[in-house]
């Protein structure tokens, strides 16, 4: 309303002075009156009523709510430390080593080995029994996969660790003996620690047979023995093949004559298990018997002379002739010191072998004439 204007220029009604308004008492309670029902012009007094119920209902919850909290945080607390050691131990040498067993006894060797390694890298226990038991493990699992290398190599940690050990010993040994490795053998059998390893060695190999006689040239026959360092069975052949499968059982000596011969020998152990061939080749070339030697070996003589011969051949026949002729089987054989005839004579001799082969001819000259004296 514009001031100076005492009454409304829409309505023409005069201007009222009232006092300092009153909004709930000039148009809330007059509209109350006029409309009982309105609940809305309560609102203000309900609302405050709530506020101040839900206040109190509060400070009565205060002390639930903090234990509501509390169990919160130990129920997250405990969650946490159980994921915490569960993981601990899902990551832990017990709960892998577990899983590796497990793999090996189901056949799964190859996961079963790579189990046992990540055991083995989270092993810290500086008793190493546990180890020696993994790399027994791993071993296994290589060997059963063929492996043999690999296998060979963990037993042989297994004795790096402990030298004793007779499981590892063996079963590298059983390799060996499968491999037929007997340089290897025999070097394993200088490293054995025990009685019960020497003895696995010498149970499982037959050793190597002993020849009587080094390969090579001869010229004679050859009596050629064979022998086990342990007395065991031995077969041999003599034409270069296998004798374990085809070869005959040695009982007496091996008679080699003209020829070339190959001997192929190996001894079997009481537990059936083949000793290393031994191969020697043997080559007898005869030769033919050396000269014979004539004692006295010729002159003059006037006197009655006995003459000897000498062979060097051994089981040799001596043939000889006194006319120059040249000797032969038919001929006078010589058994003794023989005399020299009168005359001038040419004593021929000849040896023949046992093999029958024939000496060149040895000659002397013997000129044999009494002495004849006057009273005959």
């Amino acid at each position: 309303m514009p001031d100076g204007k005492l009454y409304c220029e829409k309505c023409g009604k005069a201007v009222r002075l009232v006092p300092d308004y009153d909004e709930f008492s000039d148009d809330i309670i007059p509209s109350m009156v006029a409309n009982p029902d309105a609940k809305e012009f309560f609102r203000p007094i309900e609302k405050k009523a709530d506020e101040e119920e839900l206040k109190e209902t509060k400070k009565r919850k205060k002390p639930y709510s903090k234990i509501v909290t509390a169990a919160t945080l130990v129920s997250i607390c405990i969650c946490a430390l159980i994921i915490f050691f569960a993981s601990r131990y899902l990551m832990s040498y017990e709960y892998t080593k577990g899983r590796a067993q497990d793999a090996f006894l189901s056949g799964d060797y190859e996961g079963s080995i790579a189990l046992y390694l990540d055991a083995v890298a989270l092993y810290e226990n500086e008793d190493n029994e546990e180890l020696k038991r993994d790399y027994l493990q791993i071993a296994e699992a290589y060997r059963l996969l063929s492996q043999k290398d690999q296998a060979y190599d963990y037993y042989s940690r297994v004795l790096e660790l402990d030298a004793e050990n007779d499981e590892a010993f063996f079963a590298i040994t059983d390799m060996m003996v499968e491999d037929e490795d007997y340089d290897g053998l025999l070097s394993l059998f200088e490293k054995a620690k025990s009685d019960a390893q020497k003895k696995k060695i010498e149970d499982a190999w037959a050793g190597e047979v002993i020849f009587s006689e080094d390969e090579g040239e001869y010229n004679d026959d050859l009596s050629l023995s064979l022998s086990s360092p342990k007395n065991y069975q031995i077969y041999f052949t003599i034409n270069g093949e296998d004798p374990s499968t085809g070869g005959t059982l040695f009982n007496e000596p091996i008679l080699l004559g003209d020829g070339e011969s190959v001997i192929r020998a190996r001894a079997i152990s009481q537990t059936g298990v083949w000793g290393p061939i031994v191969t020697k080749t043997y080559t007898i070339k005869y030769q033919a018997p050396e000269l014979p030697v004539i004692v006295p070996s010729g002159g003059n003589y006037s006197a009655p002379v006995t003459v000897e011969i000498m062979s060097f051949a051994e089981d040799a026949t001596i043939y000889y002739t006194w006319d120059s002729s040249r000797p032969d089987a038919n001929s006078l054989r010589y058994d003794g010191p023989i005399q020299v005839p009168e005359g001038n004579n040419v004593l021929s001799v000849l040896v023949i072998d046992k093999h029958g082969l024939l000496s060149e001819i040895e000659r002397a000259n013997f000129v044999y004439i009494p002495v004849i004296t006057s009273g005959q």
